[in-house]
């Protein structure tokens, strides 16, 4: 009796351990495709944004993906994918000066991503050149 006692304590030790030892997956929030538009009679000024996804998000890069800007909150410019950068025109007004931030979609797995609003919006200025395209930092949405 003693010997199963023993047997049976350290069966539940071997199995503390394991269970212990595995790690959960990490699930993240899934989205449907976006369908982001700029209302153009709005704005009458715009600036140019060339960007590329950082490498880790090369990976799972699909020629459908779709990337917007973003000024308060409102879409004020979508992505054209040309030779893997993505090109937007940025509209705003002229004495606009708000910050601008990026959201990307991945229709591979259906995340949504986002930068921080680092970017401040200026009539006629240029933010990565097809040459030299600016790498987003993008943080998933969870």
């Amino acid at each position: 009796m003693k010997k199963i006692a023993v047997k049976y304590c350290m069966l539940l030790f071997v199995l503390a351990i394991c269970l212990g030892s595995c790690k959960e997956e990490e699930v993240y929030t899934t989205f449907p495709a976006p369908v982001w538009q700029v209302d153009d009679a709005k704005y009458s000024v715009s600036m140019t944004a060339v960007v590329v996804l950082p490498e880790n998000l090369q990976t799972y890069f699909q020629t459908n993906d779709q990337i917007a800007a973003f000024i308060n909150g409102e879409c004020r410019g979508v992505g054209q994918l040309i030779d893997n950068a993505f090109f937007i025109t940025i509209k705003g007004t002229p004495e606009e000066n708000s910050k601008v931030s990026f959201r990307y979609y991945n229709t591979r797995n259906q995340y949504m991503y986002a930068t921080d609003a680092n970017l401040s919006f200026e009539p006629d200025a240029i933010y990565g050149t097809a040459d030299a395209p600016e790498v987003l930092v993008l943080n998933i949405i969870q």
